[in-house]
């Protein structure tokens, strides 16, 4: 017996249907064997804590910003480079964007701020 040929009482049953792939898509299961258009449940993020005091201290082979120890590059991009962070917290890494506020500005097709009047 092949998925095209449903059989009674199983999976492939006639209230079910086949997708493109000849799978089985089970709209009465809890969860369906087949992939799934929908996004699957994710983890609450936890709250972004904010900072109005910046401690930037630079060491032998890394900097420090606050509680994150910045390594290794580990990208790089249009606007900025992704360095290796350690965070000191909770002792786990995490991959931090550093964006140049100069590309950015330069991108987005700002004009040089003009020279002081007077000077």
């Amino acid at each position: 017996m092949s998925l095209q040929e449903p059989s009674q009482g199983g999976p492939a049953s006639s209230s079910n249907s086949l997708d493109m792939n000849g799978r089985c898509i089970c709209p009465s299961l809890s969860y369906s064997p087949a992939s799934s258009p929908q996004s699957s449940p994710r983890m609450p993020r936890r709250p972004t804590v904010e900072s109005h005091h910046v401690s930037i201290t630079g060491l032998q082979d890394c900097v420090q910003l606050n509680q994150y120890t910045l390594k290794d590059e580990i990208g790089k991009g249009s606007y900025g480079v992704v360095k290796l962070a350690y965070n000191e917290n909770d002792n786990t890494y995490y991959a931090m964007k550093v964006l140049s506020k100069k590309k950015l500005i330069r991108q987005a097709g700002f004009p040089r701020r003009p020279p002081p009047r007077g000077a």
